[in-house]
């Protein structure tokens, strides 16, 4: 089912591959940003270095990724405010 979706786009998509390709590059640069922000402040600032490993086979101990979820719809909003 995923090689006839793959086939169809890339049939679909073969004379602008370029644009298709730049689009989505810009897609991932939005969304990557705020994420990698995220995530890089959380292990220098929030547990500077130190991750208490035991906690993350607890449901109940661990965060409720909001910070994920934020920087993930931050980069989906940039994404399309970016868009040609």
């Amino acid at each position: 089912m995923g090689v006839v979706v793959y086939v169809i786009a890339a049939v679909a998509g073969r004379d602008h591959f370029a644009t298709i390709l730049d689009s989505f590059l810009l897609c991932m640069g939005y969304w990557f940003t705020p994420f990698f922000v995220v995530i890089f402040t959380e292990h220098l600032v929030f547990r500077r270095q130190v991750y208490d490993l035991e906690h993350w086979a607890n449901r109940k101990a661990l965060p409720l990724g909001l910070a994920a979820f934020l920087s993930f719809a931050a980069g989906v909003v940039m994404a399309v405010m970016g868009m040609r």
